[in-house]
């Protein structure tokens, strides 16, 4: 393994299952109606998996239960064997540092530039400059980016700005990568390098990927464990067809 890739290779211990969502129903308060029914699923350490269905099917509610953004209603969520219920808002940054994050409105700085929003979580965690350097151009040369160090994200294209997104995402070395609509925005050739991109980072670094997506080039560009959304239920794609993982199958979980 290269050496860049000995600098992104994430160097915490993991569990048997990287994420297990058992039986778990999220309400929002306003409504009272169910977004999430009773998901139950699980992805193993290194998997890569598409978190797919149509727009207000309940993929951004997921997401934030994962990020411990919402607790959820009933049922038990393990992030890497432990279980995100019980952690305390005080705990929530700690929690946050083995995930990557990749949001799908973007949260680069415009009045820094490419290499300093990388290294803007190194330094917020106390991380010394020399180890900080050695990161952040790992991941810039992981993303293609290193060229473009000193632009600031009004001088890049779109796609520039999602991979420098994902060079910070992996600069923490996260045992978990979570992307919600990477591709949103892209043209068809952005979107292909995004994906290119991202398979990539799961093959040589091992970090396990879950990308909440509904553009169809992404879904049908990758075979991988597949979650279908819909109707706040789950169903495990299967083709065109695919299994009911709701309420009426109690504890059965999907398991790629």
């Amino acid at each position: 393994m290269c050496w860049i890739c000995q600098d992104l290779v994430p160097f915490w211990k993991w569990n048997k299952d990287m994420v297990d969502f058992e039986n778990v129903t999220s309400t929002y308060p306003e409504d009272k109606v169910p977004v999430l029914r009773r998901i139950s699923f699980r992805i193993e350490p290194g998997r890569f998996c598409l978190l797919t269905g149509q727009s207000g099917c309940g993929k951004t509610t997921l997401v934030r239960l994962l990020l411990r953004d919402l607790r959820p209603d009933e049922g038990i969520i393990r992030v890497n064997g432990r279980d995100i219920g019980g952690i305390s808002q005080r705990e929530i940054p700690f929690y946050r540092r083995g995930l990557g994050l990749v949001l799908q409105n973007g949260s680069l700085l415009h009045n820094k530039t490419v290499y300093e929003n990388v290294a803007l979580v190194k330094r917020i965690i106390g991380c010394g400059e020399r180890d900080i350097r050695r990161q952040v151009t790992a991941a810039l040369r992981m993303v293609g980016m290193e060229e473009k160090y000193g632009r600031y994200p009004q001088q890049l294209s779109a796609g520039e700005r999602q991979k420098a997104e994902i060079a910070r995402a992996i600069a923490g070395n996260p045992y978990l990568l979570v992307a919600d609509e990477p591709t949103s925005g892209l043209d068809p050739q952005s979107t292909m390098e995004m994906t290119a991109l991202l398979r990539r980072i799961n093959a040589v670094l091992g970090t396990t990927v879950l990308i909440a997506t509904n553009d169809l080039r992404v879904i049908q560009s990758i075979e991988c464990q597949r979650l279908y959304m819909e109707k706040g239920r789950l169903r495990e794609w299967e083709g065109d067809s695919g299994r009911n993982y709701g309420a009426e199958n109690g504890d059965k979980r999907t398991k790629g």
